[in-house]
């Protein structure tokens, strides 16, 4: 495990120091590949009417797959984009149910996907404080790749997406700790987070209402301008502001 987190902070170093987003995708692309995800995505969530083309942020797809994808307008059909728009937590695209003899169209885009070397993929929903909705995705042809080095892979994406997401605004993704300005009762409710425990278990032991738990998430991810409680825990590990 010390191995596996080691790995994800150091990344996570990497991608920080990044200063161009070509770097973030030389990085991105080189932490798929160690776990046979050869093709990555970062884009926001098109809404109903909207295409993917509009939205992509930083693509490792292969080009013929993405123009192929944004001509038939795949996103408003494919089973990973649908479970994206519903999901809160990462998930395998093996773990998308639909029926392929009802849902045709949904088959074709699983189907062809693997033309291009994706037979499984690995997507991480990202959700803001705004509701702001977007994703990073990878597909390959992966080998077994085990439960904590899926949570290595998710901790890297949400950092991928906010370093990428800061250097399209021309803004450094480096924060520095002292800047958080974190209240003792934030700084508490995000240590207990780190560990797992949910909004409404955190009101149980602060002895507070779960909606003032989630007030206080909220206060954090603005202070520390992150894209979620992820997110957060994660960068107050790396800045050593919990531990």
């Amino acid at each position: 495990m010390a191995g596996i987190g080691k790995f994800a902070l150091d990344t996570i170093d990497r991608i920080n120091g990044a200063r161009a987003i070509d770097g973030v995708c030389g990085i991105l692309r080189q932490v798929g590949a160690g776990y046979g995800y050869t093709s990555f995505l970062i884009t926001r969530v098109p809404m109903p009417g909207e295409t993917l083309a509009q939205h992509v942020m930083l693509s490792g797809w292969p080009p013929e797959w993405m123009e192929r994808y944004n001509s038939n307008d795949y996103v408003h059909v494919d089973p990973v984009a649908n479970q994206i728009r519903t999901s809160v937590r990462p998930f395998l695209w093996s773990q998308v149910r639909y029926d392929p003899r009802r849902n045709r169209r949904a088959h074709q885009v699983m189907t062809e996907a693997t033309e291009f070397g994706m037979r499984d993929g690995f997507t991480v929903p990202i959700y803001g404080y705004n509701g702001y909705q977007a994703c990073v995705t990878m597909g390959g042809d992966p080998q077994e790749v085990s439960a904590r080095e899926l949570s290595a892979l998710h901790m890297i994406s949400v950092f991928g997406f906010s370093a990428v997401q800061a250097l399209i605004a021309a803004k450094p993704p480096r924060v520095e700790p002292e800047t958080f300005n974190l209240t003792e009762r934030e700084l508490e409710v995000l240590k207990w987070t780190s560990v797992g425990k949910t909004a409404w278990e955190i009101s149980s032991i602060l002895g507070i209402s779960q909606r003032t738990v989630e007030t206080h998430l909220k206060g954090v991810g603005i202070k520390m301008n992150v894209v979620n409680k992820i997110h957060a825990v994660a960068l107050a590990i790396r800045t050593r502001l919990i531990s």
